[in-house]
């Protein structure tokens, strides 16, 4: 899983951009592809809110849409650890969630986890990070307990198609 740490982060084009920058980071991570976030933005923009946020239903059509296999869990909390590692045998999570404290929908990367049910800790591609207030955003590779991900709301999580049914044909379901 540490491999992902050498990929760059990818910072958001705009406020409301984490979505796009996400994708185009889990591309890189996942298939090796190098996509671009803006010509991402323009295909999915029309599915964004007049903020540019992704509603619910928008999101998880851009999750299978683009090679990932959908999980849904309706209730954040049952995203636990157990999920989320079994989840990354699979590669890289596109994580959709809604941020503990604001309550606005967010998108990050997870690609690694640590701890065990009662404490872990994720390692993720976050694209908001700012050095301080007010300036530019420059993405990075962050380190946050799971409870940040699973407190409130749903999370839609996805993993690469191709490898989820090659997990399932050998092993079972998740």
């Amino acid at each position: 899983m540490s491999k992902y740490r050498h990929i760059s982060a990818v910072r958001q084009i705009n406020d409301m951009a984490c979505w796009a920058a996400s994708l185009k980071w889990w591309y890189k991570a996942a298939m090796s592809i190098n996509a671009s976030q803006t010509k991402l933005w323009d295909r999915y923009k029309a599915r964004a809110t007049q903020q540019g946020g992704m509603p619910d239903a928008d999101m998880k059509y851009l999750i299978n849409e683009n090679g990932m296999y959908l999980h849904e869990f309706p209730n954040a909390t049952s995203f636990t650890y157990d999920k989320v590692r079994d989840l990354l045998m699979c590669g890289p999570i596109y994580t959709a969630f809604t941020e503990l404290g604001t309550n606005k929908r967010h998108v990050n990367v997870i690609y690694e986890i640590s701890g065990d049910a009662s404490w872990a800790d994720v390692r993720a591609m976050e694209p908001q990070h700012r050095a301080h207030t007010g300036a530019d955003w420059t993405g990075k590779h962050i380190s946050r307990g799971l409870a940040d991900y699973n407190s409130v709301g749903a999370v839609w999580a996805g993993v690469h198609r191709n490898n989820y049914y090659d997990w399932v044909s050998c092993f079972g379901e998740l």
